[in-house]
């Protein structure tokens, strides 16, 4: 079974006021857990977020963004490379709980 991730954001710290704008989102902590199936694992971040307003950009009102919104931000920043390390290192957390390693007594003892 492939391990499977989910991504949560736990917290946004704003500007009260930037660019004529309340409220603007511009530090998102958040964070990546996966599961084998059987163990768990997670992993904390934050990522500093970068203020565009366009056509395309329109800005949101705090009290409206969603936690897709918010996390497409955080995926835009880390960049795919980013993504991937953060879930290898879920990964590597799964298989050291999978497969542990236990201290044994030497044997000449």
């Amino acid at each position: 079974m492939a391990n499977t991730y989910t991504w949560s954001v736990v917290q946004m710290d704003n500007y009260p006021q930037y660019a004529g704008y309340d409220a603007v989102v511009c530090i998102v902590h958040f964070v990546c857990s996966g599961t084998d199936g059987i163990n768990t694992a997670q992993l904390p971040g934050a990522t500093g977020i970068t203020f565009k307003v366009d056509a395309e950009n329109p800005f949101i009102p705090y009290n409206e963004l969603t936690q897709d919104e918010v996390l497409s931000w955080v995926f835009e920043m880390l960049g795919q490379d980013g993504v991937n390390n953060f879930q290898s290192d879920i990964d590597g957390q799964l298989a050291a709980k999978a497969n542990p390693v236990v201290p044994t007594p030497l044997p000449w003892q």
